[in-house]
């Protein structure tokens, strides 16, 4: 199924997603035994923003509002998808509650799929917007300092150092 879902996310956003593409490779890199539904979930966590025009072409970050209303709608988007492939049912529901909360966290898999997104964000978001003159200095830095500070393992905030200060360094020359 994580192919399936995979080809449906590329043909939502047009081309391949590389933030979408690191979330699940950050994953598999802290969690080698991870779940399918975790799997699935963060190469899909994000999907509402292929979808949704107003989403894509915002010129500010999320308000928390926002946010939530974001993750709920990538969740029954990929629950949706999961029911219509034939998917078992109570792992549907499983990858819509790790997608509803991957911005938050909340158990071990919604820990994991949080700071894996973080990383990832890191890693392309970051420099990718950096470059761009669409958000302010200060926006900027205060995006990068959140998601920095939201990962909870220590193994992810390790991993995510060089990210954190290169994106630090970048914005310093901005």
């Amino acid at each position: 199924m994580l192919d399936k879902v995979k080809e449906f996310v590329v043909e939502s956003y047009g081309k391949e997603n590389l933030h979408l593409t690191r979330t699940l490779y950050w994953v598999k890199e802290m969690e080698p035994d991870a779940s399918e539904e975790l799997l699935i979930a963060a190469c899909s966590h994000d999907i509402e923003r292929a979808l949704n025009l107003e989403s894509k072409n915002k010129e500010r970050f999320n308000t928390e509002e926002e946010m939530e209303k974001h993750q709920t709608e990538s969740g029954k988007i990929i629950f949706d998808f999961l029911v219509k492939e034939g998917y078992d049912l109570e792992k549907a529901k499983r990858v819509q509650e790790l997608i509803a909360k991957h911005e938050v966290g909340g158990d071990a898999e919604q820990d994991m799929l949080k700071d894996a997104d973080s990383l990832s964000w890191l890693e392309v978001s970051a420099p990718k917007h950096i470059g761009k003159a669409i958000f302010s200095r200060e926006e900027l830095k205060k995006k990068v300092a959140a998601m920095h500070d939201r990962i909870s393992s220590g193994k992810a905030k390790d991993l995510a150092v060089p990210f954190y200060e290169e994106a630090l360094q970048m914005l310093d020359k901005a």
